[in-house]
C-alpha cells in the first residue's frame, strides 16, 4: 500500500500536495518579510537574557 497524502483531511494526490506545501510555504515566507512581523531589537534582548536565566 502506497502512501497517503492529504490535504485539509482530503487524500489528494502528491503532486498536489506538493502543491499546497509550496504555496503555504511561500505565503509563509512572504509573512516573515514584512517588516509589521519583525521582532524589535529591545523584546529579542529581553528573550535572550530570559533564556540565559533559565540555562543558570
Amino acid at each position: 500500500m502506497g502512501a497517503a497524502y492529504y490535504n485539509y483531511g482530503k487524500v489528494v494526490s502528491k503532486e498536489e500536495f506538493d502543491k499546497e506545501r509550496q504555496r503555504i510555504i511561500a505565503e509563509r515566507i512572504k509573512e516573515a518579510e514584512d517588516d509589521d512581523n519583525l521582532i524589535d531589537e529591545e523584546d529579542l534582548d529581553y528573550y535572550l537574557d530570559e533564556l540565559q536565566k533559565m540555562k543558570d
